[in-house]
């Protein structure tokens, strides 16, 4: 068997409580410099805040159907409403489309003529012309997944 003798203090051995306090002491800097580097990460990348793109779909037949309904009831300024209403949207820097340019788009940015004109009718019947087929005829619910 072999003879393991323990290292004397007079040799220059290292006196066994100094690996705790290495380890300690690294753990308190990994500590402070993970806390420094999240701060830092969040102050120079904020969280970005979900909210809807800049995006106005509007319907201009409908709109123009609306307007010419409410200005036959007495609002003889219905028309340059509207036109403020589209301008005031490109100043706070929406994208305004057409809506028989758009494929599809989600509720939230379809404009109806009363969010544009108080008092216009959102639901006005359109007599001839062009009427887009249902695609989602046929489909369950009428909707798609």
């Amino acid at each position: 068997m072999a003879n393991f003798e323990q290292p004397d203090a007079d040799n220059g051995s290292l006196d066994r409580g100094f690996g705790l306090g290495a380890l300690v002491t690294t753990g308190v800097v990994s500590g402070i410099a993970a806390f420094s580097a999240s701060l830092l990460y969040f102050h120079y990348f904020p969280q970005v805040q979900d909210r809807p793109a800049p995006i106005a779909v509007v319907d201009m037949v409908k709109l123009g159907l609306a307007v010419t309904k409410v200005s036959g009831q007495g609002d003889t300024g219905a028309f340059v409403n509207a036109g403020r209403a589209i301008a005031m949207l490109k100043e706070y820097g929406y994208i305004v489309l057409d809506s028989r340019m758009v494929i599809a788009a989600p509720d939230e940015y379809v404009k109806n003529p009363s969010d544009l004109v108080p008092g216009a009718p959102d639901e006005v019947e359109l007599t001839g012309g062009y009427v887009p087929p249902n695609l989602l005829e046929g489909t369950p619910n009428g909707t798609l997944r």
